[in-house]
């Protein structure tokens, strides 16, 4: 697959995600790195994150999109921009 992950940048993920536990405050992530382009299912996120707003969702990439970009406005959802393929682990 040519958009697949590759699982050896992501070995220590879970000594990375250990390291993160307390910037959510103990609550669930919901996590998407990628294209937040006009195919993006920007609805599905916006009813997941009204429904469990106790969750975060962080959506990481360049958003491309108006209708994407208005989840910012939900004070669960994370738009964070880029970020450099090695660092997505952390």
């Amino acid at each position: 697959v040519p958009n697949a992950v590759d699982a050896g940048v992501f070995a220590g993920a879970a000594a990375a995600r250990q390291a993160r536990r307390g910037t959510s405050g103990g609550r669930k992530v919901i996590g998407y790195a990628g294209a937040l382009e006009s195919w993006f299912d920007y609805r599905l996120v916006r009813d997941a994150a009204l429904r469990r707003p106790e969750w975060i969702f962080r959506l990481i990439g360049r958003v491309e999109n108006p209708e994407v970009a208005s989840l910012g406005y939900l004070p669960n959802v994370e738009l964070t921009g880029e970020v450099p393929f090695q660092e997505l682990p952390a």
